[in-house]
């Protein structure tokens, strides 16, 4: 399953230069569950794998922001992130993150509305392993 934020928003349009883009190699681990994360990234090109105790729940594709939960947190990472493909991933760091958030209201927006996604599909997730009532 591929996550799309519902704000048009495409953050690929804020890291314009390539000078900035990582590349992965496919299957290569971009961060690990547990450790502590300082950076968020997205996803230029390609597309990455999320896994939680080793099991794979969610894949994102290009365009499409992941790891900012340790920048608005600051706890450990929540998942393991692996390369499905080739990527390109564009990281932004705290200072970045935070200048953004105050210098572009609908990049803040865009973010308020990718968080309130995945709490609605984590939501789904639980309602979906829950007995039914009878």
């Amino acid at each position: 399953m591929t996550g799309k934020s519902m704000q048009t928003m495409d953050l690929r349009e804020l890291i314009k230069n390539p000078e900035y883009y990582v590349p992965y190699e496919s299957g290569q681990v971009v961060f690990k569950e547990g450790e502590p994360g300082d950076v968020m990234y997205v996803t230029v090109e390609g597309e990455v794998e999320f896994l939680i105790r080793g099991t794979p729940v969610r894949s994102f594709g290009s365009g499409e922001v992941f790891g900012e939960m340790a920048l608005i947190s600051e706890k450990p990472r929540s998942a393991t992130v692996v390369t499905k493909t080739a990527c390109r991933l564009a990281p932004i760091n705290r200072k970045r993150f935070l200048l953004l958030v105050q210098q572009s209201p609908q990049f803040s927006l865009h973010m308020l509305d990718v968080m309130a996604e995945r709490i609605r599909w984590m939501d789904s997730l639980i309602e979906g392993s829950q007995p039914s009532a009878q």
